[in-house]
């Protein structure tokens, strides 16, 4: 039986532009697929682009001088990167470290995280 694909992101890519010439790439060629049931924990280093992988899928980085400039995040069967229709934050949703709280403190509720 396959599983059936809840979030692809496929080859993003963000930048951050100080001017019009010049950019540092924050995320590139990032990819992976989340599957109804699961849940996905983005792990690294600081600064290695985890916050802004998840701020460039929610469409949350309009006030910024950050901007998505490859790739896709199709959820719903709608890409969130190049569509005008943002995405919900309570679709989808990320905890921005301390994450062993979330852990101890987080959602007991087995159907946590299926959509209505």
């Amino acid at each position: 039986m396959q599983k059936e694909v809840l979030l692809k992101v496929d080859e993003l890519r963000t930048e951050f532009f100080s001017s019009k010439k010049s950019s540092v790439t924050a995320v590139d060629k990032v990819s992976f697929d989340i599957y109804k049931g699961e849940i996905l924990g983005l792990v690294g280093e600081s600064g290695c682009g985890k916050s802004v992988t998840s701020l460039s899928i929610m469409r949350l980085l309009k006030d910024t001088p950050g901007k998505v400039t490859h790739g896709h995040a199709i959820l719903d069967g709608m890409d969130r990167i190049s569509d005008s229709v943002s995405l919900a934050c309570s679709v989808i949703g990320f905890v921005l470290m301390l994450a062993a709280l979330w852990v101890q403190f987080g959602p007991k509720d087995k159907d946590f995280g299926k959509r209505p």
